[in-house]
């Protein structure tokens, strides 16, 4: 099965981020495991595999239009991070 790509950009609250397992050369990026709100699922197929969980869903986040965003991430030298916020 075929994931579903679509370029559409908002801003969300994040779960999980991750390195790939093979870097894009051409145009860095990490998995992110985000939420996304109910008004911005439409056209995002139920049975794709990206849904990780009720409402997260995994998608690819460009590094370089990101760098202030990812930069705790990429310093700390970790593969992946677990970023909901803790109260």
């Amino acid at each position: 099965m075929e994931s579903f790509q679509k370029g559409i950009q908002f801003q969300t609250m994040a779960h999980r981020i991750a390195l790939p397992a093979k870097q894009n050369e051409l145009e860095p990026f990490v998995w992110a495991d985000v939420w996304i709100p109910e008004d911005r699922r439409g056209g995002l197929p139920i049975l794709d595999p990206n849904w990780v969980a009720p409402g997260v869903y995994r998608t690819r986040v460009a590094i370089r239009p990101n760098k202030t965003t990812l930069a705790p991430f990429l310093a700390s030298g970790k593969n992946e991070m677990d970023v909901r916020e803790t109260a």
